[in-house]
């Protein structure tokens, strides 16, 4: 049992290092989705992180690109931290649903290198959507496009994850003991 329990708390150590020593020009997973009602907008958040300063050209390409609204640019200090660029879209009142209710386009992320004899580009890709929402009421539409607008975050689910296992694999040594 002893070593059992070593074993857990050496493979939840392991979780907390490993990711503070990766660095590199990443993104948070996931694309970036939008729940817009006709007529109505929302906003939704991209993260990108890097472990040195740069500056970050932003695009969009798809048909996303006539209902949203990013940013050109922006600048990353560094540190692995992650900045959230903040996206919108916009559905026009006279949308036709008939041309679909999934509008879909990619964003791009873009971190050129230093001239020189090589320059090396860094490039981030995330797919994105907008969920096209039937026309709501007014009362109904301030609480559903809060309500979707939220963002999940990842390590939450992760945390949740490992108080699970550590509470299965508890409860299992106990059962196991009061069988002895």
């Amino acid at each position: 049992m002893k070593n059992k329990i070593k074993i857990l708390i050496f493979s939840l150590i392991c979780l907390a290092i490993i990711p503070s020593f990766v660095f590199a020009f990443g993104e948070v997973a996931g694309p970036v989705v939008f729940y817009v009602p006709i007529g109505g907008s929302n906003t939704s958040s991209w993260g990108i992180s890097n472990d040195q300063p740069i500056n970050v050209q932003l695009t969009a390409e798809g048909n996303i690109t006539q209902f949203v609204s990013l940013p050109n640019s922006i600048s990353l200090e560094g540190n692995n931290k992650i900045y959230w660029i903040n996206l919108s879209a916009k559905i026009p009142v006279d949308y036709n649903i008939s041309a679909g209710t999934n509008i879909t386009g990619t964003f791009y992320a873009l971190a050129q290198g230093q001239p020189g004899q090589v320059q090396i580009n860094l490039q981030l890709k995330k797919n994105a959507y907008i969920i096209v929402e039937p026309k709501m009421t007014e009362q109904n539409n301030n609480f559903f496009t809060g309500f979707f607008a939220l963002q999940s975050n990842f390590w939450i689910i992760g945390v949740i994850a490992v108080v699970v296992l550590f509470a299965l694999f508890y409860f299992g040594i106990k059962r196991k003991e009061v069988k002895n």
